[in-house]
């Protein structure tokens, strides 16, 4: 599966589908894209992959760019293994423009959130 559309419940509470939760068994990380939109990567990724490219020489300006805007707003939690759900916060929400739905599409080891109405 590299799609799905879901609608966020009253709490702000994404759910995952079935098919994707073992992917998120080790938790999950929310932050900000490149764009007006949100990654959202599986606890392994982000600790495997994104940490250690976000490691670098302290005086990198791009380095630097690089962790402020991957690091502002990011969230970390557990999926909810009875409803396979993660909770979104408001801050990511009204940065990506999302107000109700999502639309969610792989981007390799990770996923782009997008409004429905986004641009690409």
């Amino acid at each position: 599966m590299d799609y799905f559309e879901r609608k966020l419940d009253d709490k702000r509470r994404l759910t995952i589908p079935v098919e994707l939760r073992s992917e998120f068994a080790s938790g999950v990380v929310l932050t900000r894209g490149f764009g007006r939109y949100l990654h959202l990567y599986p606890k392994a990724v982000w600790d495997g992959q994104v940490e250690p490219a976000l490691d670098g020489d302290i005086l990198d300006e791009r380095v630097a760019d690089l962790n402020v805007r991957f690091r502002r707003g990011k969230t970390g939690s557990e999926l909810d293994q009875k409803q396979g759900r993660v909770t979104v916060e408001q801050h990511l929400l009204d940065y990506a423009g999302i107000s109700g739905g999502i639309i969610a599409v792989r981007a390799g080891a990770y996923w782009r959130i997008l409004a429905p109405d986004a641009d690409v």
